[in-house]
């Protein structure tokens, strides 16, 4: 009994543990408020409810229900390509997408004030090679080089950081619904192109779509990473291993 219950714990410390790791990640919120002076700027659920039919009251809202990706390491499948897109910041932007040995493998170019209203899909990408890349958001103010973004931190010739900059949003299953194809996967990519100290945490000044890409670099990993609630179940049962070997054998004792 003393060991299986030192197991549980163990079992229930470790469901604990990951449970506040994902948790972790909603430490930030979007804000849907509009700038003045920016006619037509839509915020991020607004894009998401426009293009997909749904119905979410904010930007958190599509968060805290569909859940987040924040990652630097993509894998591109077969079939992989940027869907469409929606643009409106006032940085022109050029969205690059680097291979594991850092060549360039697309360039997808969007000029500042651009005003798409709402996910753009005649800006549809070539394939991008098979493998793992990266995506790094450089941006431009009239030409000029400025910043570089990439998901988890900024890097501008006014300063830096090691914050949130895109989230990726499932929707495989809403992206299938509407496509008369088959796709493998498809994310809803959201940025923030600013220095968070300065912006307007509005996370769409540059949003796309992109089908039959997969995050993480393991290319020959397929499955997906347990949610907390398959963890826990998981956990319970190598906790109730112990007892189910003590049980056996008074069974067979």
């Amino acid at each position: 009994m003393f060991i299986f219950r030192n197991t549980l714990m163990f079992a229930l410390v470790l469901v604990v543990f990951s449970v506040q790791a994902v948790k972790a990640d909603y430490s930030f919120s979007i804000s849907d408020e509009k700038k003045e002076g920016w006619i037509g700027e839509v915020p991020m659920y607004g894009l998401f409810n426009d293009y997909f039919g749904t119905t979410y009251g904010s930007s958190n809202e599509v968060l805290t229900d569909r859940g987040y990706i924040v990652s630097n390491d993509w894998i591109a499948l077969p079939g992989a390509q940027i869907y469409g897109a929606y643009k409106v910041a006032g940085l022109a932007h050029e969205l690059n997408f680097i291979s594991e040995d850092g060549q360039t493998l697309m360039v997808q170019s969007f000029e500042g004030n651009t005003q798409t209203w709402g996910i753009d899909t005649s800006i549809i990408g070539g394939a991008l090679q098979e493998g793992v890349f990266s995506m790094v958001l450089e941006t431009f103010w009239y030409g000029d080089h400025v910043g570089t973004v990439w998901a988890d931190g900024a890097e501008y010739t006014t300063g830096s950081d090691n914050e949130i900059h895109m989230v990726a949003i499932d929707v495989t299953d809403l992206m299938q619904g509407m496509l008369d194809y088959d796709i493998t996967s498809a994310y809803f990519f959201s940025w923030e192109d600013m220095l968070l100290s300065v912006s307007d945490y509005d996370y769409q000044d540059l949003a796309y779509i992109m089908v039959n890409v997969r995050h993480g670099t393991d290319t020959n990993v397929t499955t997906a990473t347990p949610e907390p609630a398959t963890a826990l179940i998981l956990l319970a049962g190598l906790a109730a291993c112990p007892l189910v070997r003590k049980l056996r054998r008074k069974q067979n004792g």
